[in-house]
């Protein structure tokens, strides 16, 4: 299965609770009802799980099925 879903698990676990609390706000109409409360949750989700993806990567570990190499003139200056 690594194969086939690549990355950890707890991101995995973070994408399936990322769905469910957006199919709560669904639910419940707040991008209808209540708008700035429904913009404040996603905005938290999103923040959140940013958070932790960028916090749990460690350097070096595949995140693409295929490396991704630059070329000379893809890569930047510096300047």
């Amino acid at each position: 299965m690594k194969e086939i879903f690549l990355g950890k698990p707890l991101h995995w676990a973070l994408l399936v609770v990322t769905f469910a609390i957006l199919w709560v706000t669904g639910e419940n109409h707040l991008h209808t009802s209540e708008f700035n409360v429904f913009a404040g949750i996603t905005f938290a989700v999103g923040l959140g799980v940013m958070t932790v993806v960028v916090l749990t990567h460690r350097k070096g570990e595949r995140i693409t099925r295929e490396p991704i190499e630059l070329t000379d003139e893809e890569l930047p200056s510096g300047d």
